[in-house]
């Protein structure tokens, strides 16, 4: 297949895969880019990575997978780097290259509007970037196109930005949304005089079922934090992120109303060649509750009832994650808990806004 750019490429592709079309369409709202290029803690530590690696950028040729609205291919180019390629399959890349225009940049990032796995570069690249992180890590499972294009466009020895990733969980209390919800409709006969109490099992129902993506408080946290699941970016294959186990054992902290687990991740933007370099100190980029907050917040399981619990007990189980079989996009998480005489074995899917 000969090489394309944002103009010619047919979509033909993604019409006939109707979860990647929708998928596309969803990025194509601006408004969805303006929330992740807002992200200062997101886009700054993108920005900061690439100032501070910028004598690997010089003279070399940069992949920027999933695009979006080039403002990290810009970065590339500002770094120095001789050409980037900028691929995004959402219509979004008609606006990206106006941003590309508008800084002066039209002669160094060439855009595709495509999917990574449906075009053919003009050459191997030295450093590939991307923003390609979800919920809960996995969601929406853009780490298979940067692994391959890793495989595919990759130097041997290049650099893959960022390029660890880790999960971590912790056990949470209730906070005032989920109180919130299991209790309004206990208060309606205050509010309006009309009893509602006999919706209150469906409402507890539905809202337990469902992954909320929320920003834990500091008092939420019910234990000490654990990492569950790495991924390298660099070794990583198809197999590897498409299933995992990750058991847990969670000691609590204090006293309280065990309500479920929170998890929230890390990325590091790092290479070998880094560790030998002592001027470069690789950066990460955390979403974790104890940092700056992020778009992402963390991801919260519920589970079905309030346990109580006590400092220095445990709460052990084990995370089975796998992408969903009908929609790879979507994250299905199987979680089995186990304290003293208490048992739990609950099933959630990570899905999507589209």
């Amino acid at each position: 297949m000969a090489a394309v750019n944002s103009s010619s490429i047919s979509l033909k592709r993604l019409k006939r895969d109707t979860d990647n079309d929708h998928y596309f369409q969803a990025y194509s709202d601006l408004g969805v880019h303006e929330d992740m290029v807002r992200d200062f803690v997101r886009t700054n530590t993108y920005r900061k990575a690439i100032e501070e690696y910028s004598k690997y950028f010089k003279n070399k040729v940069v992949l920027d997978v999933g695009a979006g609205t080039c403002i990290l291919s810009i970065f590339c180019a500002k770094a120095g780097a001789r050409k980037v390629y900028a691929v995004e399959a959402s219509d979004i890349v008609y606006q990206a290259k106006k941003v590309i225009e508008e800084n002066s940049f039209q002669h160094v990032i060439t855009t595709f509007h495509s999917k990574i796995e449906d075009i053919i570069l003009p050459e191997k690249v030295d450093i590939i970037v991307s923003e390609w992180m979800g919920y809960f890590l996995l969601f929406e499972n853009m780490l298979s196109s940067v692994i391959y294009a890793r495989d595919h466009w990759l130097q041997e020895g290049g650099i893959i930005l960022p390029g660890q990733a880790k999960i971590h969980v912790c056990a949470i209390s209730a906070d005032t949304l989920l109180e919130e919800k299991l209790n309004f409709w206990d208060s309606t006969a205050k509010l309006y005089g009309v009893k509602m109490s006999s919706l209150a099992p469906q409402a507890r129902q539905s809202f337990l079922k469902e992954v909320q993506v929320e920003q834990l408080q500091p008092e939420q946290i019910l234990s000490f934090s654990q990492t569950v699941y790495m991924v390298d970016c660099y070794t990583a294959t198809l197999n590897t992120i498409k299933a995992f186990r990750a058991p847990f054992c969670l000691k609590f902290i204090g006293d309280g109303k065990l309500a479920g687990l929170g998890a929230w991740f890390d990325v590091t933007f790092w290479h070998r060649e880094f560790l030998s370099d002592e001027t470069t100190k690789p950066l990460t980029l955390s979403t974790s509750p104890e940092r700056s907050p992020t778009h992402w917040s963390q991801t919260l399981f519920y589970f079905d009832e309030l346990i109580d619990v006590y400092q220095d007990e445990t709460l052990s189980g084990e995370l089975q994650v796998q992408l969903n079989s009908q929609k790879p996009r979507f994250v299905d998480v199987f979680i089995l808990a186990e304290l003293n005489n208490w048992k739990l074995e609950k099933s959630f899917t990570l899905k999507s806004f589209y």
